[in-house]
């Protein structure tokens, strides 16, 4: 605040102030974090009293829960229906489908229940933090997106990339190129196939570790095999040198939260320990949000 009262008057233009722009665009942002991690929170307390219930169950819905979003599978749906046509051709998927869907059949109704209410709320959720991301990032653009609220983005999730495509059509007729790479990059994030879910993003504290990105000439055995690794990112899969092979362009990403600052350290520690990172941090949720 001392900061904006002693300087804002320099950074004056025709558009309005652009620093008390920017100082209303981090508050915002802050308010938007702290209100979509008290909804994912509440849902971690019907996960919780899912937990206490059936132990074994609910450690399997969550493997399920974790690996469809990181191979972008839905396990509840055959593996040639719509949903899971990006799957066709891509080495090892029918395998993994097959693997997933078999989970996905052993579930009690009452965890698959769970599975498919949480998708479809996460879903809207996503959408509307995505869409609210879009508005915050482009309030100092000549760009001017739909003004929706967030009930009505839940409501019908779709409205949000519409509104984002609409703005990319706007950005680019107005030669503001800047904001087009912003909502292009948020409209892909709307896009990726598969169903989304958090990944372990109940608690206060993260820990984030990954590598550079690396290339290796892979079996389809090998490739397999990496792809059960839940840090494992695949980014490219071309032919390789023989028609059993495959060049991967790859990286290893985790990011996982915890409790208490104690367990992130320590998990930072053995994770760090284990040589297979470059790079191992742990920060607070409000640092990591953005």
């Amino acid at each position: 605040p001392h900061i904006l009262a002693s300087y804002e008057k320099w950074f004056a233009n025709p558009r309005g102030n652009a620093l008390r722009q920017w100082a209303n665009m981090l508050a915002q942002r802050t308010t938007t974090a702290t209100h979509w991690l008290r909804l994912y929170s509440q849902r971690g307390d019907a996960w919780a009293e899912l937990a206490l219930e059936d132990p074994k169950s609910a450690t399997a819905l969550h493997e399920l829960m974790q690996k469809a979003t990181l191979w972008s599978i839905h396990p509840d749906k055959p593996y040639m229906d719509r949903a899971n046509r990006h799957l066709q051709g891509v080495p090892g998927s029918l395998a993994q489908h097959t693997e997933l869907a078999a989970k996905w059949a052993a579930l009690p109704p009452k965890f698959q229940a769970f599975y498919l209410d949480t998708l479809k709320w996460s879903h809207g959720a996503w959408s509307a933090f995505v869409y609210e991301l879009a508005k915050q990032r482009t309030a100092m653009s000549k760009v001017q997106l739909a003004p929706l609220t967030d009930d009505e983005i839940l409501a019908e999730p779709e409205r949000a990339l519409k509104a984002i495509r609409r703005g990319m059509m706007d950005a680019r007729q107005l030669g503001d190129l800047d904001a087009f790479d912003l909502l292009q990059e948020l409209a892909d994030n709307l896009t990726r196939p598969g169903p989304y879910f958090p990944l372990r993003r109940f608690g206060d504290w993260m820990v984030i570790a990954s590598t550079p990105t690396l290339a290796e000439e892979m079996t389809r055995e090998q490739l397999n095999e990496a792809k059960k690794d839940p840090a494992f990112r695949p980014e490219n899969v071309v032919q390789g040198t023989s028609p059993d092979s495959f060049i991967v362009t790859y990286r290893y990403y985790l990011s996982e939260s915890y409790e208490s600052i104690a367990e992130a350290r320590a998990r930072a520690r053995q994770l760090s320990e284990s040589k297979k990172f470059e790079s191992v941090h742990w920060k607070t949720k409000d640092d990591a949000i953005f």
